[in-house]
């Protein structure tokens, strides 16, 4: 982080949780109340296949300030058979009652021993600052797709995504709904 403009810079090693050893792809938001999150996975990397038991994480830091301190609260659990990947983060006033929600959205990538079957898009919302979390929800059409972002749009809570279909093409996808 910087606190004076991006002159100087500082970090600081967040916890993994369990015996999870590597942490990947970190994205922040922070809600109305100056809280950071950050969304993550933990993995534990594994033989010729590449990773395994990739865990999606939510750290929370008041103030903004994260001090390595902070304990993890674990989204989506990963396993042999399911790596969750990719995720993002967002925060915003969906419902107007005062308090920010928290929600992530990941791949999901499930294995058949060493093929992958669908990797569809998936979501989580926490209504408590992140404490908490609703239970996974599919949200793409397509098992084919990677790369979701969440955000507040007009009308409601917008989810985009790449769609490789045949993995020829990519193309972009959005899902908006008033039930996630």
């Amino acid at each position: 982080r910087s606190t004076d403009g991006g002159a100087s810079w500082s970090n600081v090693v967040l916890k993994l949780p369990g015996n999870l050893k590597v942490g990947a792809d970190p994205s922040v938001a922070f809600d109305g109340s100056s809280n950071a999150y950050m969304g993550g996975i933990g993995f534990n990397r594994g033989g010729p296949s590449g990773g395994k038991d990739g865990t999606v994480l939510v750290w929370k830091a008041a103030g903004g300030n994260f001090t390595g301190n902070e304990n993890p609260v674990v989204v989506a659990q990963g396993s042999r058979d399911v790596f969750h990947d990719k995720p993002y983060i967002g925060t915003s006033n969906l419902d107007g009652a005062g308090t920010d929600d928290v929600f992530i959205t990941w791949t999901a990538f499930y294995m058949v021993g060493p093929y992958t079957t669908g990797f569809p898009i998936l979501f989580s919302r926490s209504l408590d600052g992140g404490a908490t979390w609703s239970p996974p929800q599919q949200v793409s059409s397509d098992i084919v797709t990677q790369g979701s972002v969440p955000v507040k749009g007009p009308g409601g809570l917008y989810v985009v995504w790449y769609d490789f279909g045949t993995f020829s093409n990519a193309s972009l996808d959005d899902r908006s709904d008033d039930s996630i």
